[in-house]
């Protein structure tokens, strides 16, 4: 499973909730509408995170998140609640 998390500025914050979602999700990714700091990259690259720019041109993935740190009972809770919501096949 992977957690997308979309904000249009304030880097620090998306990336905090980024991090957070590592916890719950396999992978866990930064959506922006601008291409960040080198400096922001290297923080996402440190947690984790990945990072997608959405740019009047099209979406370019700057880095792959790392590999799944969540564990088994936070994963499967998180399924077992989007399964909950509606008509989700995860």
């Amino acid at each position: 499973m992977s957690a997308f998390e979309l904000k249009l500025g304030g880097f620090g914050r998306v990336l905090e909730q980024a991090v957070y979602n590592r916890q719950t999700f396999d992978k866990s990714w930064i959506v922006i509408g601008n291409h960040p700091r080198q400096a922001n990259l290297h923080q996402a690259e440190r947690f984790g995170v990945g990072v997608i720019v959405v740019s009047e041109s099209k979406p370019a993935v700057l880095l792959r998140p790392g590999s799944a740190v969540c564990g088994g009972q936070s994963r499967q809770r998180a399924r077992l609640k989007l399964m909950e919501s509606g008509d989700i096949h995860v």
